[in-house]
């Protein structure tokens, strides 16, 4: 069990990026990256026919605060949600190989039936 209590609300599979960019933090290095919650984001809106749904995202930007020897004393951050953008990211890509896929079965189509 790790002793930050903020790892009982991250995915399990993004345990190793945080582990990777705390000990960025105290390295001394300034961070952002993005991770996983446990619990899901579920919109009440429906687009195009899809309910609008899938893992909770958050960005993290962070940096640590330093005394006047260098050492990192404290770690300042800031977290936003960025679910919806991950989700729409998500639906732009399933729509575009959608498309992708209705023209090869159109052009399949048209060489079956010139020939």
């Amino acid at each position: 069990m790790h002793p930050q209590s903020w790892y009982n609300v991250l995915h399990e599979a993004d345990h190793p990026i945080m582990d990777r960019e705390w000990s960025k933090l105290l390295g001394g290095a300034a961070v952002l990256f993005e991770l996983r919650l446990k619990r899901p984001f579920v919109a009440e809106e429906i687009v195009p026919g899809e309910k609008v749904e899938g893992f909770a995202w958050i960005i993290a930007a962070a940096y640590p605060e330093r005394a006047d020897d260098g050492t990192v004393i404290g770690i300042l951050g800031c977290i936003t949600d960025i679910s919806r953008q991950k989700w729409m990211e998500g639906f732009q890509t399933r729509k575009m190989m959608e498309a992708v896929e209705l023209k090869r079965q159109q052009e399949n189509f048209i060489d079956m039936t010139s020939q």
